[in-house]
């Protein structure tokens, strides 16, 4: 069996790099605050509650793809669907990272 080679669709590789870049936005933005010292007073609670809102909204669209993709029976929708679950996924080890050090901190 021999398998052929497709040539890359440029538009959705173009899409997809800046799905996964906007889903690393909230990384940035988070540390963008740390550096700038206007995350607060417990600088460390913002962090963990920003990244756990954050978390919660990517995960929620990465799984939004499947009945995207069934109600409008296109099947572009999952080409995005790693883009925003796994950047979610980031976001939770920043999370728990976090609330790691706290607890080994005694905060």
């Amino acid at each position: 069996m021999v398998l052929k080679h497709r040539a890359p669709d440029w538009r959705w590789i173009g899409l997809r790099t800046l799905a996964h870049a906007r889903g690393l936005l909230p990384l940035a933005l988070l540390a963008r605050g740390a550096l700038g010292d206007t995350l607060g007073g417990d600088p460390v609670a913002a962090i963990t509650h920003e990244a756990g809102d954050w978390t919660l909204r990517l995960l929620l669209l990465g799984l939004a793809m499947t009945p995207i993709r069934r109600l409008t029976g296109q099947p572009w929708p999952i080409r995005f669907r790693r883009a925003g679950a796994g950047r979610g996924c980031i976001l939770w080890s920043t999370q728990r990272a976090c609330w790691a050090s706290c607890i080994s901190c005694g905060w």
